[in-house]
């Protein structure tokens, strides 16, 4: 078990609460470790699906019981 989160889950629930599309470029190149792979339709669908009402709470209290559990 984590201590902590790690800094790849906060930066994903930083870009989660604040969906700009740099934000979420950034972090899911990082998480593929090679940005040329990253499509960015990708990114504007996981723009407009966490702006779908209601979608981001439901996502983010998901993300909240990951963090959580790295306690």
């Amino acid at each position: 078990m984590l201590n902590e989160p790690t800094p790849m889950l906060e930066l994903y629930l930083n870009a989660a609460l604040n969906p700009s599309y740099e934000n979420v470029k950034s972090v899911f190149e990082q998480m593929l470790g090679n940005p040329t792979l990253l499509n960015p339709n990708i990114v504007d669908a996981f723009i407009k699906r966490i702006n779908l009402t209601g979608e981001q709470n439901t996502h983010l209290n998901q993300l909240l019981k990951i963090y959580k559990k790295a306690y």
